[in-house]
């Protein structure tokens, strides 16, 4: 009965495809982000990697405190208010990418990790409430079970294909690119959920 509730929902599929997209772009950048400080600005590895998880995190607890609250006030305006939340943050989070991985200067790189945890903090926010509003009560566990399955593999998928194109000899700005149109794609498939109030508050 939960497979049929939860997979006969177009909005659950959105939700799925966006939670992929989204973990596509996060782990391609948690995996490959301290390899590409190091050699692009001839960081120590150690450094390379506090840089990598503090600058992103940073922005992350800010972008969670910020998109929470705004999300919970646009809601009260209309029930497309998170939706909205996440899309302005990874439309966002997109071109900060891009700034980061053409960035030659480490203080336009931290500038780029920066905005794109913030947008990243926007997703954290509001991924359970959204569901929230395509799913009842009684399957929404099982619901983000599911989010979570699609976007691990997705996003191992990510790692893996990092590496690949590492052997290959193909520069890791590529792969920030990839996951930077990946996370714009994530925001604009999210307008296909179609929330509901009676949902929210079942």
């Amino acid at each position: 009965e939960a497979l049929r509730v939860l997979f006969a929902q177009a909005s659950f599929f959105a939700l799925i495809a966006y939670f992929s997209l989204a973990s596509v772009a996060s782990w391609g950048i948690t995996g490959w982000l301290p390899t590409f400080l190091r050699e692009q600005f001839s960081l120590g590895q150690g450094k390379a990697g506090l840089a990598a998880t503090g600058y992103v995190q940073l922005g992350s607890y800010v972008g969670v405190l910020l998109g929470g609250a705004w999300s919970d006030r646009w809601v009260q305006r209309t029930h497309r208010g998170r939706l909205y939340v996440v899309v302005i943050g990874f439309c966002i989070g997109g071109p900060a990418l891009c700034l980061m991985s053409s960035a030659g200067q480490f203080a336009v790189a931290i500038a780029g990790m920066l905005f794109y945890g913030l947008a990243r903090g926007f997703s954290d926010a509001n991924v359970m409430p959204i569901l929230c509003q395509i799913v009842g009560g009684k399957y929404r566990a099982t619901g983000y079970g599911f989010l979570n399955l699609f976007s691990t593999f997705a996003g191992g998928a990510m790692i893996y294909a990092g590496g690949v194109l590492r052997d290959a000899n193909v520069n890791l700005v590529k792969v920030f690119q990839a996951s930077a149109i990946g996370l714009v794609m994530a925001g604009l498939v999210l307008l296909a959920v179609r929330p509901s109030r009676s949902k929210e508050q079942s």
